[in-house]
This record gives C-alpha cells, sequence and structure tokens, in this order.
C-alpha cells in the first residue's frame, strides 16, 4: 500500500476518476463529500447538492472504498454565503467558489482527511504544484498544458518535499 488519500469527491467524473487511479496505483482510498445543502428538497442541482452527494456514494461503492459524507453547512453559512451576502449588498460581484475551495474545500475537509489520517488529500482538480519555501506552503497554479491533466495529491505531512 502506497498510503491512504482521502480524496474530495463531488460526485463528478473527474473525482471519481481520480478515487479509480488512485485505487489502481495500490493507495487506500476514502472517499469525502462536502455536505453544504441545505437540504434535498431546496437545492438538488447545484454544486454539492444531495444528488451530487449520491453520485459520490454510488461512485465509493462501485471503487468498494469507504465513503463519508462530512457535514460542513454551518462553517459554509458562516463564511461562504456572509461573504456572499455582504459582498451582493455592497453592489460587488461576488466569487463564492474562490473562498469555498480555499477555505471549505483544502481548508476544513483537508482537515478533516488529517483527522482520519490520511497521508494524502486528493481532488478532480488539475493543477500545477509549487512550493513556495518563503511561505512554506504549496500554491495551486493553473496547469501549463490545459490539454494534459493530472490528478491534485497534496501530501499532509506538509513537508514542502512532495
Amino acid at each position: 500500500m502506497k498510503g491512504r488519500v482521502a480524496v474530495g469527491m463531488s460526485g463528478g467524473i473527474d473525482s471519481s476518476v481520480s478515487a479509480f487511479l488512485l485505487l489502481k496505483e495500490g493507495y487506500e482510498v476514502i472517499g469525502l463529500t462536502m455536505n453544504i445543502s441545505p437540504t434535498p428538497i431546496e437545492r438538488n442541482s447545484a454544486c454539492c447538492s444531495w444528488s451530487s452527494t449520491n453520485d459520490a456514494r454510488r461512485i465509493a461503492y462501485m471503487l468498494n472504498i469507504p465513503h463519508y459524507v462530512i457535514n460542513l453547512k454551518k462553517e459554509f453559512n458562516d463564511t461562504i454565503i456572509k461573504y456572499f451576502v455582504e459582498s451582493y449588498v455592497k453592489g460587488y460581484t461576488p466569487n463564492p467558489c474562490m473562498f469555498c475551495n480555499r477555505l471549505i474545500k483544502f481548508g476544513l475537509l483537508m482537515k478533516r482527511a488529517e483527522e482520519i489520517f490520511a497521508d494524502f488529500f486528493a481532488t478532480g482538480h488539475y493543477v500545477r504544484k509549487v512550493w513556495d519555501e518563503k511561505k512554506k506552503v504549496f500554491l495551486l497554479k493553473r496547469a501549463k498544458d490545459l490539454k494534459k491533466r493530472s490528478i491534485l495529491l497534496l501530501s499532509l505531512s506538509y513537508s514542502g518535499t512532495d
């Protein structure tokens, strides 16, 4: 076994294929899906919807991997929804996905991956990972060749070597 990978599974093709490929490469894979939607009726067709969560659950079942739905509704409302409303009221055009990726997906969801003792966190995002020696963090940057895709696999050890 190459290590335990928590895959942020949205229910979409990219994260599902990431989970499949990592499993095929010999990693122990665990699916994590964020629950930020109010109810199945209120939100059933957008990002992180109940139907997407059910899709992720079905894919995890087909891959025979554990799958956990992580309740982040309160944190999402307290940060992302609050930011969106305040920005909109001030006449700005909010970009909630940018903040959600940083604070929720690569913040709280990655924290949950650490809590289940995952060695790595992966998503269906296609990016370049660049180590910033000064800040001692990885920076996620747009892929150089947009036609080529690679799985985002982040080490949770934060050693700066991967």
